[in-house]
């Protein structure tokens, strides 16, 4: 099999092209770089490591389609939020004898509902449908910390790190797109210049002889 066979079965068993694939694990890993590389710079938020990480991998695409990190940010920023005013509801949702009769994760299962059902909402109403389980998930991340360490600090943080990593993934996506375009353009001008240097050279009867 040679490299064009190779290349076109490639591209028809995974929808995408070789260098494609390439590239998008070279921007996972610069990704990653980056991200330990701004808590060499700012140790003090170690924690929020792994948030940013994951915002990072949702953010970067194998197309360098910038659109997409974009929404899947304002994914994650819809499900942070609604994990944030969770924070607020729980008190009242706990406070209900009602729901803690039945059993005491009651409240916790209504509250989560309620959740699932405001990001899903809003999701749907903002036009960012595509995202949202991506949003949801960014809920659910927001629910847990805030369920294990009783502060809405985990949801603010969150918020912080979404931003930071989808920004991060943004910018690599953006650097790519711009080098690739960049190369590409170099590419067609020089063979462009060669191609109208050949016909040149066809119409010039001297340069035929000699």
């Amino acid at each position: 099999m040679n490299a064009a066979d190779f290349r076109l079965k490639f591209i028809k068993k995974t929808g995408i092209k070789p260098y494609q694939l390439m590239e998008y694990i070279i921007k996972c890993i610069i990704g990653v770089a980056g991200t330990f590389l701004l808590f060499l710079i700012f140790p003090t938020f170690h924690d929020q490591l792994y948030w940013i990480i994951i915002s990072v991998m949702l953010s970067i695409t194998h197309d360098n389609d910038s659109k997409a990190a974009v929404d899947r940010m304002k994914g994650n920023l819809i499900g942070s939020l609604v994990g944030l005013i969770g924070y607020f509801l729980e008190k009242f949702v706990n406070s209900s004898m009602f729901l803690t009769q039945f059993s005491e994760q009651a409240p916790s299962i209504v509250l989560i509902i309620i959740g699932v059902i405001i990001t899903i909402t809003l999701c749907t109403l903002l036009g960012f449908i595509t995202v949202t389980r991506t949003a949801l998930v960014a809920f659910f991340i927001v629910m847990i910390y805030e369920d294990d360490h009783h502060s809405y600090n985990g949801a603010i943080m969150r918020l912080i790190s979404t931003i930071t990593g989808c920004l991060l993934g943004l910018i690599i996506n953006k650097a790519f797109s711009w080098f690739i375009r960049k190369t590409f353009d170099e590419f067609k001008a020089m063979t462009i210049t060669k191609s109208k240097e050949k016909d040149h050279q066809d119409d010039d009867p001297i340069s035929n002889i000699y």
